[in-house]
């Protein structure tokens, strides 16, 4: 499942360890069937935030010793329906990202394109307030309510008497956008602030989001330390359901998204691209799955 960003560093590491073992990813991958190379390994495109794994399989799949030995052999580009856009257009063979939007997912159908896909992970939108608006569960009618504007104090839902005070990521952000599509609002609130990440990308409680009274955030699970660090902020259960590990896997949790590796379903199946899939749903293939 997803880890946070610290184990992300160590699964990459460990992944590099693994690759300079030579260990050949012979399970799924017969002995003798195929030599895979850099000539004919599958053309790898993946959601910038998830190079690494297309980089780390690329190591794993021609037992380089390290990230370098593979660099320009994958590509990353924007965004997971991008990437998808890419398969659609026969640019390349593999993506690692989110599973397909509806619009994305529509396109591929409209071109005659079906899926395979082995789920990585699990990400979602996670909702954060300060502690002090006395409110930790929310349905997804009120959160429309609170980032549209129409809730100005935490009163309204049986909180404290203070101020509603919105917070959203940046606006040119993945998670900005997965919020648009989940919360179609006619009007975002005056007082939303689209400063909510720095610019690496990970949740900090700084000037962007200061925690002050009335306060709460959205961003995704991925980037956000366990609720209640420090007693500072309160995770936000959405229909009664916290996310976590668990909800994310078992569905309970709205607003979750699979982290998948997908391809093609029309791949004959000697070919690399389809014995490579065969490979990550093995024993050996499971167990590079779940460094990440």
């Amino acid at each position: 499942m997803m880890k946070r960003l610290i184990c992300i560093l160590m699964s990459l590491a460990a992944m590099i360890s693994f690759c300079a073992c030579g260990e050949k990813p012979s399970d799924g991958l017969a002995e003798g069937s195929i030599d895979i190379t850099a000539d004919n390994l599958p053309k790898i495109v993946s959601d910038e935030h998830f190079g690494y794994i297309g980089s780390s399989l690329a190591a794993a799949l021609l037992r380089a010793y390290s990230k370098e030995k593979v660099e320009g052999l994958t590509e990353s580009v924007a965004s997971s329906d991008e990437a998808y856009a890419r398969l659609l257009n026969g640019e390349c063979d593999i993506v690692i990202g989110y599973e397909p939007s509806e619009e994305a997912s529509a396109e591929l159908e409209n071109g005659g394109i079906s899926l395979q896909t082995v789920t990585v992970g699990y990400d979602a939108l996670v909702f954060f307030a300060s502690p002090s608006n006395g409110v930790t569960k929310l349905s997804p009618e009120q959160l429309t309510l609170i980032f549209g504007g129409s809730i100005k104090k935490w009163s309204e839902l049986g909180g404290a008497d203070i101020a509603v005070s919105a917070f959203s990521a940046s606006s040119n952000s993945f998670e900005n956008a997965w919020f648009k599509r989940s919360f179609p609002l006619e009007t975002e609130a005056a007082s939303v602030q689209n400063k909510l990440t720095g610019d690496d990308g990970v949740f900090t409680s700084s000037v962007d989001y200061d925690n002050r009274p009335g306060a709460i955030g959205c961003s995704l699970y991925s980037k956000t330390p366990q609720s209640g660090v420090g007693g500072k902020r309160e995770m936000i259960s959405v229909d009664g359901v916290l996310p976590s590990d668990e909800t994310l896997k078992n569905g309970s949790y709205p607003y979750t998204k699979r982290l998948v590796i997908a391809a093609r379903t029309s791949f004959e199946a000697d070919s690399v691209t389809q014995l490579v899939f065969d490979w990550l749903q093995s024993t050996q293939g499971t167990e590079f799955l779940s460094r990440f």
